[in-house]
């Protein structure tokens, strides 16, 4: 598996390393949506800066985007940020900016700028 789930006290924190595959993503998506914390969850930091080669991703971005639009209807409060750097990464990451997303999404290169981020939507408390 090259991800890890860190349960964060208002939200996720998705790192993802090393080979990224189609079964890592959708993995991802049902292990955060099927847990019981998933309907008070305020923010999804999907961190991929650690990812240093990308399977051929594309057949299942539409499940993963259908499958993040039908989560919104259990946690329509849900912001996400998307932090990356590979090329491939962001390619895939641009297809959440649309205008039938149920939630507001922003892609980031920097850590720091996606919590910053979400601290100042609400989603995140502020860290001192």
């Amino acid at each position: 598996m090259a991800f890890d789930l860190v349960w964060e006290p208002s939200g996720v924190w998705r790192r993802y390393s090393g080979r990224l595959t189609a079964a890592d993503l959708l993995a991802s998506l049902n292990q955060v949506q099927i847990d019981p914390r998933y309907d008070r969850l305020r923010y999804s930091l999907n961190d991929f800066l650690a990812v240093e080669s990308v399977d051929d991703v594309s057949g299942i971005m539409d499940v993963v985007i259908a499958g993040s639009i039908g989560g919104a209807y259990s946690n329509p409060r849900l912001v996400m940020a998307i932090v990356a750097r590979h090329e491939s990464v962001l390619a895939h990451a641009g297809m959440f900016i649309r205008p039938d997303f149920p939630y507001p999404v922003k892609i980031f290169q920097e850590i720091d700028a996606a919590r910053a981020w979400l601290g100042a939507s609400g989603a995140q408390p502020q860290m001192e």
